[in-house]
This record gives C-alpha cells, sequence and structure tokens, in this order.
C-alpha cells in the first residue's frame, strides 16, 4: 500500500517501502504444550478445562488466570467454550499461515506502509492472548484479579467471539466476509513541516461536545493520545485514552508489532481498518466492559497516533516545544488520502476521508500538558493541515465552556499571529504568570541565564527519564554551567538545595513550599492524580494569559511579539558558549536552532521547512 498526503513536496517515500525486517512470529517449539494439551483432551469441552489449557499454555502454566476466568464467567459458558476453542485452533493456523511469515516491520526514522489482511491479524492475536509472541503478551491481564485486567480481558474475548463457530461447522471462520480487507499501518516520517512563524492558514471553527466522547464521532480520524511507544510497548492492568482505544479496537494490537520502535518527535502512526468490537464505561481505574458491538455497522476512521511533550517543569511553553507539538499535531491531521483505500472503502471498511478530526484533551492527563495550550496547538495544526477539529472534553461541560471561549477568539486568526502569542509566555515580564515551576523560580530570583538553565535542566529530567542518556548529559551541562546551585542533592520539592538556599536568601522561601511536582504523573507514577485530571483540569495562569492577550490582538492593539529579554546579549553569549561546552563534553545528538527557512512550497497558506 502505497500513500503520501498531497502536500508532501517530496518524492513518495510511502511507495519506496522503508521496510525493515520481518515480523517475529512463534517457532514450532512454542505450540507444543498447546498441541500437546489438545491431542490428550476427550470428549465435550468444559469452561475449567478450557482455562486449564490456557493457562498450561501462559507463563508456562505456573500462574492461575484469575483475569481470564472473570472474564468468562460474564459470558455464556458455551459462548465462552466455543470461543476459546478458536482461539487455540487460530494460533496453530498461524504456523502455516504464510501471509502472516512475510509481515513487514517499520523502523523509527524510516516513512513506510504495510498492510496486514484482518484474517492474518485474528490468527496473530490469537497466538498474543495466548503468550505465544514474546513481543506482545497478555499475560498480566490474564492473571490479573483487579477489574480493569478482567475489563481488557473481556474486551480481546468480545473480538474473538465474533468470528468464533462450532466446531466442524460447515463455514470456515475464513469465509467470513467481515475478515476481509486489511488493517494498513503507516509509519509518517521525513515530511516537510509547515513553518508555524510565517503560515498564513486562518484557524477554522471547532466544534465541541462534551457528552460525546471521541470514538462516538463519525469523524475520519479519531486521536490517539499515545505514548512515544504505542501502547506503552505492553499490556498491563490500566486503561489510559489509548489503552481503552485499543481495547475496543483490538485490531491495532498488530501496529504494536509492525511500528513498535518509538516515535521520533517529527513523527506519527496512522492505522487504518481497525473496527471497534465493544463498548465501554469508565475510565482508567473504573474501566468496564459493556456490550458487544457489532464491527461491520460504522467504517473505521484512522486512528492516528501522536505523542505530546511529558511536561516537566514549565518545559512545554518553550519555543521549541510548543513547535515540535504543532508539527506532531499536523503530522496526524494531514489526512491520508489513498486513492486505493478511497475507492475500496465500502468494502474495505475504512472510513471515507470527510476532512474532520475528532480529538479531546491532548497530552493533558497523564502527561501533564496545560489543556489551554494543547488545544490551540491542535487548532493550529488543523488550519494548517485543513482540516476541521471536533472536540469533545470528556463530560466535562465546565471545560467545554473555557475551551469555547479560546476557540471563539481564535477563529479567523492567522497561524503565525497566534503561534506567537503562544511563545511570548514563558519571557513574560510581570504578566499574570503565578510561581509553580523551578523555571518561575529562576525568572524571579532575577535572569534570563537562570531560566535558560532551569529549562535545560528540566529538558534533562525528561530525556534522563526517556533514556535518552546522551541529551540528558549535554542538558545537564549546559545547566549547570548557567545556574551551578542547580549541581546540587534535591531536597524540598525535588528542587536542588543550593536552588531553595538561594530562594530564601533572596526573600522567596515562601514560594518554594508552592512550587508544583517537576513531573508530570506519567513520570511520577502518580496515579491519584492521573484519575483527578481527567475530570477536574484547572485554570492555569497561561489560561488566563492566552484569553487575554487574544482579546488584545481582536482589539487592534498590534501582533503579540515575543519580548527580547533583558540583558539579551549577555543572556545569548553566556548560552550559546554553555551550549558550545555541552557539546563538547557530549557525544550525543546536538542541534543549533537558526531561523526558519521558508521553502516554495506552500501548504493551506503555510511555507514549508
Amino acid at each position: 500500500v502505497g500513500v503520501t498526503p498531497e502536500s508532501s513536496t517530496e518524492a513518495p517515500a510511502y511507495l519506496c517501502g522503508g521496510m525493515e525486517e520481518v515480523l517475529q512470529l512463534p517457532g514450532p517449539g512454542a505450540y507444543e504444550v498447546l498441541e500437546s494439551a489438545l491431542r490428550e483432551h476427550q470428549g465435550p469441552w468444559a469452561k475449567d478445562q478450557v482455562v486449564a489449557v490456557w493457562a498450561s499454555v501462559v507463563g508456562g502454566g505456573a500462574s492461575t488466570l484469575h483475569g481470564l476466568e472473570a472474564a468468562a464467567g460474564t459470558m455464556p459458558e458455551g459462548t465462552f467454550v466455543q470461543t476459546a476453542q478458536r482461539v487455540f485452533a487460530w494460533a496453530l493456523e498461524l504456523q502455516s499461515c504464510g501471509e502472516a511469515a512475510g509481515v513487514k516491520r517499520l523502523a523509527a526514522g524510516v516513512a513506510g506502509s504495510v498492510a496486514v489482511p484482518r484474517r492474518v491479524v485474528l490468527r496473530i492475536l490469537a497466538a498474543c492472548v495466548l503468550d505465544l509472541v514474546p513481543e506482545l503478551s497478555f499475560r498480566r491481564v490474564l492473571v490479573g484479579e483487579d477489574p480493569v485486567s478482567v475489563a481488557r480481558v473481556r474486551c480481546m474475548l468480545s473480538y474473538f467471539s465474533r468470528f468464533s463457530r462450532p466446531a466442524g461447522a460447515d463455514a470456515a471462520v475464513g469465509e467470513d466476509s467481515a475478515l476481509d480487507g486489511n488493517v494498513v499501518i503507516h509509519r509518517r516520517s521525513g515530511f516537510t513541516l509547515p513553518d508555524m512563524d510565517t503560515c498564513m492558514a486562518t484557524i477554522p471553527a471547532t466544534t465541541f461536545d462534551s457528552s460525546r466522547r471521541i470514538e462516538e464521532s463519525t469523524a475520519s480520524a479519531h486521536i490517539d493520545f499515545a505514548n512515544a511507544r504505542l501502547h506503552i510497548g505492553r499490556v498491563i492492568p490500566s486503561a489510559t485514552q489509548e489503552e481503552v482505544l485499543f481495547s475496543i479496537r483490538p485490531e491495532l494490537f498488530v501496529g504494536m508489532l509492525v511500528a513498535g520502535q518509538d516515535m521520533r518527535g517529527d513523527e506519527a502512526i496512522v492505522m487504518q481498518g481497525a473496527r471497534q468490537f465493544s463498548d465501554y464505561s469508565g475510565y482508567l481505574s473504573t474501566f468496564r466492559f459493556a456490550r458487544d458491538v457489532e464491527p461491520t455497522l460504522c467504517p473505521a476512521p484512522d486512528v492516528v497516533a501522536i505523542d505530546a511533550v511529558v511536561a516537566v517543569g514549565a518545559n512545554q511553553f518553550t519555543r521549541e516545544a510548543i513547535v515540535r507539538d504543532c508539527h506532531k499535531a499536523w503530522l496526524g491531521f494531514v489526512p491520508v488520502e489513498d486513492a486505493t483505500a478511497a475507492s475500496s472503502a465500502s468494502t474495505s471498511g475504512i472510513a471515507p476521508r470527510n476532512g474532520r478530526v475528532s480529538t479531546g484533551n491532548w497530552g493533558c492527563g497523564a502527561f501533564g500538558g496545560d489543556v489551554a495550550l494543547k488545544f490551540t496547538q491542535q487548532a493550529l495544526a488543523a488550519a494548517a493541515a485543513g482540516v476541521a477539529l471536533e472536540y469533545s472534553t470528556f463530560k466535562n461541560p465546565t471545560l467545554e465552556g473555557r475551551l469555547r471561549r479560546i476557540a471563539q477568539q481564535l477563529e479567523g486568526r492567522p497561524v503565525h499571529e497566534v503561534f506567537h502569542i503562544l511563545c511570548a509566555y514563558r519571557n513574560l515580564r510581570g504578566g499574570p504568570r503565578n510561581c509553580t515551576t523551578v523555571e518561575d523560580l529562576a525568572f524571579r530570583l532575577g535572569g534570563d541565564k537562570r531560566l535558560t538553565a532551569a529549562e535545560s535542566y528540566t529538558k534533562a529530567l525528561a530525556c534522563e527519564e526517556a533514556g535518552d542518556f546522551q541529551e540528558a548529559r549535554a542538558a545537564y551541562s549546559k545547566a549547570f554551567r548557567l545556574w551551578p546551585s542547580l549541581d546540587s542533592p534535591v531536597v524540598d520539592q525535588g528542587l536542588p538545595g543550593a536552588v531553595v538556599d538561594e530562594a530564601r536568601a533572596a526573600g522567596l522561601g515562601h514560594l518554594v513550599s508552592a512550587l508544583q511536582s517537576a513531573m508530570a504523573p506519567y513520570m511520577s507514577g502518580d496515579f491519584q492524580e492521573m484519575e483527578k485530571l481527567a475530570s477536574d483540569i484547572p485554570t492555569t495562569s497561561f489560561e488566563e494569559y492566552l484569553n487575554s492577550a487574544l482579546a488584545a490582538a481582536a482589539r487592534g492593539e498590534g501582533a503579540v511579539d515575543e519580548p527580547q529579554p533583558q540583558d539579551a546579549e549577555g543572556a545569548k553569549a553566556e548560552a550559546e558558549a554553555a551550549d558550545s561546552a555541552a557539546a563538547a563534553g557530549a557525544t550525543g545528538r546536538g542541534t543549533t536552532h537558526g531561523p526558519p527557512t521558508p521553502a516554495d512550497a506552500e501548504n493551506g497558506g503555510c511555507a514549508l521547512t
């Protein structure tokens, strides 16, 4: 399958393949336990016998499958037994499935597409739920005793039961028309990105609905609030937005095998043809299976995986982070204009293109993003991509009202103007900004050099958490050179002790206790905070600033320029010196950011760079 957005001015990289290695499937020895257990069984199957066989395969038979047993208890026994028999058979059929052996993988950094027939996806996932595919094991939820584990297993059983047939049935499962077509995975990489500094595209109206979930929209693209690694690379008893999406659309799981390497900052993953097989209630710890859904009733929207910046301190307000997430959203929003898929949409089950994207509070839960910032970034990306947003606030009408106010002020304004408003926030002098992060404290302590150091420090923390130790080393080196106090043992509120001493000496000791944690819930493991943010997203100083700045622009008070820091030349020189020293002392990849250079090509009024 070869696709490339019409806006791309480069050669159609998707047609070049860009694949690396094939899918790693179970070897012949992996099936021995299952085959032996099936040979030994005599007579009709009962629920307990089926569970015993399943348990003998999963984890070498050492664990009790509490999650499977509880999920099976919510189904008629005959239906569960019939479904389990078919799961065993499909997994065994994978051994001789030539199509599965030829499935390619998409490496990070290279654009490409892979189409996997749905009948092959079914057999691959059957092997996965039997713990036969090490890269995608469901063991954690199969053995789990918690309600979320049970719900996730029940969703998988709903998927398999849709295609089950009694043993000896005349109709083979492969003849089920619901298994026609493919699940297509695209890795979007190497695209020419819009220049947000000069983009003249105007922001369209946003449609809001707090009563409807993202997946209930008829938009042709639904946003997956993804981790850099799809579904965090494993299946666990958790139900974030991405995990819920994969549970109700199980065919998405094959994307973890095909495009399992982490997305880079300039990449997105689009999955087409994954249909919904179940409905649910709740979220996070309250997630529950609700009912079966007939997958052929509604065409499958594109599921667009984009990962946001993980908030560490005030890093999300830096120009680099703002540009990064505007581009990340744009990569997801640009429609996949696949002529083949469009012409066969009625038979393949892929939704026809309609220029609408269903999204919500992307990056605002576990990743700790500011909801006003993330909404505005998505609005800018939608304008640049030429699509319209349908925004769900997840049963939060109060938040809907707040974002409607912002959306009304954004509508009709050029992208570049609003982009500059976003970038101006971090350099505010005496605005509505509260002291909530180490960057804010650095500003209060009086210097652009300290602010630059604090931003580099929080970047280093994020890189370290992400496992990018070379980049973290370079960022730490820059931070410590610009503000030596950062290089001291951590004490109150996760702050370096020497920084706390400086704050107290400057009469700002009272601000230290008010500082928020430097880490987003995803990085700190604060699950209570994740639960809270699902329904209660507070108004922030950035949101107040944004409303004020947009209102000023509407009154014709002039475009907002990014303020130049005090003592700009001195701070710039010291920062450049620190950058050079950090680059010399580290082997990590370094980037030098110069002014954007518009290319001749344009997309929706945006020059591409």
